[in-house]
């Protein structure tokens, strides 16, 4: 797998994530904070590994006028 492009921290327990973490480090530090400040709850560390897109419009350039 590549290195994901970002990271998120989310908890079943409550509200969704709203934050891009640049490193995997910077999400665990996150999800530790906020598992010392939520007793019981778990936070888990979640890396980017796709998107889907939805492509509606497609222009190509001719370099010569068709008729």
């Amino acid at each position: 797998m590549q290195n994901p492009e970002f990271y998120l921290v989310w908890t079943p327990d409550g509200w969704p994530p709203n934050f891009r973490h640049d490193t995997e480090k910077s999400a665990e530090i996150e999800a530790k904070r906020l598992a010392k400040a939520n007793p019981g709850k778990q936070f888990h560390v979640l890396a980017h590994i796709g998107t889907a897109q939805r492509v509606e419009v497609d222009y190509k350039r001719v370099e010569s006028i068709p008729f």
